[in-house]
């Protein structure tokens, strides 16, 4: 055995992690490594996925926590003014409702109709109302929600982060591996080659990825309006251009904002960025769009393989992404 990788985790007592007692049972491990010609890889993020340390990041911050973009759509008769509020969320069991984003309207079974924009937000969103005329009508809202890891175990310690903000990154970085940086400076590139990431992804707490400047970030990036063409992002018989743009913009924002940074932080002090994304699976939008784009912030491109069921696609796709950008390495858990 020449490297191994110490495993914050479920196990080990939560209230000693980043604690002096953590320190000093790091320092003994890095020292004996050193002894024997070793290599000790960082994995600090109790459990996984990436970034949370064990609730820490979170902890007092629900700002850093994951956003998602939902919608209630309902049918209604008019003459009336409708108001809508708190709605029945789409993940019950770790989705927060935050504040509705925009509505619109139509008349109902006229699916070949624009959606015309409709109602008023509250002061703090937790409303929309709006008037409707007579008639049947089709009212859609899109709104914002929180996400929770709904894990009844340790309530935080395996807590998800906000991956296309580059926030909860900054806080990670300064809670751990800048911890590791001011103590074990001397072992840095040598004895701690590189630091592993773990399943990070574009998972949401909603049907899709969001964080608070997703719409400004989209208009920078794409130069239009996300938040008047919305409805685009639900309708699989028009023009996928919206749809296309708006993933276009989360792959940008989650590989630039969390990998490519992370990746940064690294290089700059002397060590490798490996490790791998949730679901490395070439289809997965869900979780990994554009799976070869994200991998290429790697210096060694990674893949899940925990179990004797990993699909070749896993492999091929980390090790085809090592050959294209000539790194001489992959990686494999």
């Amino acid at each position: 055995v020449y490297a191994a990788m110490p495993h914050p985790r479920f196990g080990m007592d939560r209230r000693e992690y980043l604690e002096e007692p953590f320190w000093r049972a790091m320092a003994a491990t890095l020292k004996e490594a050193k002894k024997l010609r070793m290599q000790i890889w960082l994995y600090d993020e109790y459990n996984w996925p990436s970034g949370g340390a064990g609730g820490r990041v979170t902890d007092g911050h629900p700002e850093l926590y994951p956003r998602g973009l939902d919608y209630l759509r309902v049918t209604v008769s008019g003459p009336q003014r409708l108001t809508l509020g708190t709605p029945t969320n789409t993940e019950p069991r770790m989705e927060v409702f935050e504040k509705y984003i925009r509505g619109f309207c139509r008349r109902a079974g006229a699916s070949n109709e624009t959606w015309s924009a409709w109602g008023e937000l509250s002061p703090n969103g937790d409303e929309i109302a709006g008037d409707l005329p007579e008639g049947s009508w089709e009212v859609l809202a899109f709104y914002q929600s929180l996400g929770r890891n709904p894990s009844p175990l340790d309530d935080g310690s395996n807590s998800m982060t906000d991956y296309l903000s580059q926030k909860p990154l900054e806080r990670f970085l300064a809670l751990t591996h800048e911890q590791y940086y001011r103590r074990f400076k001397a072992y840095f590139g040598t004895v701690i080659p590189a630091a592993f990431s773990d399943e990070s992804s574009t998972t949401a707490p909603a049907p899709f990825p969001w964080t608070d400047d997703f719409a400004a970030q989209y208009a920078a990036h794409r130069g239009k309006d996300l938040l008047e063409a919305l409805p685009e992002l639900l309708r699989p018989d028009g023009s996928p251009a919206t749809r296309l743009a708006y993933w276009q913009t989360v792959v940008e924002l989650y590989g630039g904002r969390h990998l490519r940074n992370y990746a940064k932080w690294c290089h700059a002090h002397g060590l490798k960025f490996t490790g791998h994304v949730y679901e490395e699976n070439i289809a997965s939008y869900a979780h990994a769009p554009q799976l070869f784009s994200l991998l290429r912030n790697m210096d060694l491109p990674g893949f899940d393989a925990l179990g004797p069921k990993c699909p070749a696609s896993g492999a091929k796709a980390a090790i085809s992404v090592a050959h294209l950008e000539n790194r001489p390495e992959a990686m494999c858990e």
